[in-house]
């Protein structure tokens, strides 16, 4: 009735929650030091970059391999390194943005790796749990879709489904591919030792812990 198609339509233009999340991941404070010029983004371009440069070196003075398997494993070395552009720089994000690549805005997607590599801060801990549940709750749509799909082959076989579609095949690929928080459980492929991590000054760490005050 009237009532239910108005509170539909009052949903469905209020933010998503993919839009509030992205939001309060722009908000992320802690990358910035006020009392050095520190910026985390510089120290952890060079964490990587070091890290890099030391399996490079490992493997060119192996004397366990010879060239032809050594050269790909470089070559393996220069595509990661090439794939962490997309996070320290802002015009390859974009691209992938326009390319719907990706989804989150390249503030967001950095303040979710910040939370991820320093998740044992009390004050990034509970933030941490949040986008893994976010992770769980496409793994399960995922799961999901993947059980209709199976559902489906046992119905109708490889028959045109009734949406007009190729039926199982497209179910299958629909549970791949089509995930609402892809950009959060892609952040794996940036986390590096904790022994890596750029130490954070001061003033970084004493606000990423609980304060107690007694007034």
């Amino acid at each position: 009735d009237d009532a239910d198609r108005n509170t539909i339509a009052e949903h469905e233009n209020r933010p998503t929650l993919f839009e509030s999340v992205e939001k309060w991941l722009e908000r992320l404070p802690f990358t910035e030091s006020t009392g050095s010029n520190f910026t985390f983004w510089d120290e952890y371009r060079k964490a990587v970059e070091a890290l890099y440069e030391r399996d490079r070196a490992r493997l060119v003075e192996s004397n366990d391999l010879d060239e032809a398997n050594i050269q790909p494993q470089l070559k393996q070395i220069e595509a990661s390194l090439r794939s962490f552009d997309a996070i320290l720089n802002e015009e390859e994000y974009n691209q992938l943005l326009e390319s719907g690549a990706r989804r989150l805005s390249f503030k967001a997607t950095r303040a979710a790796l910040f939370i991820m590599l320093y998740r044992d801060y009390p004050l990034l801990n509970m933030p941490f749990q949040f986008l893994t549940a976010l992770t769980e709750f496409d793994e399960k749509l995922s799961i999901w879709r993947y059980r209709h799909a199976q559902m489906v082959s046992r119905m109708i076989g490889s028959k045109i489904g009734t949406g007009g579609s190729t039926g199982h095949d497209y179910l299958v690929r629909a549970s791949m591919q089509h995930k609402v928080f892809s950009d959060i459980t892609s952040m794996s492929s940036y986390l590096i030792a904790r022994k890596e991590l750029p130490e954070l000054p001061d003033d970084i760490q004493g606000g990423l812990h609980f304060a107690y005050n007694q007034s």
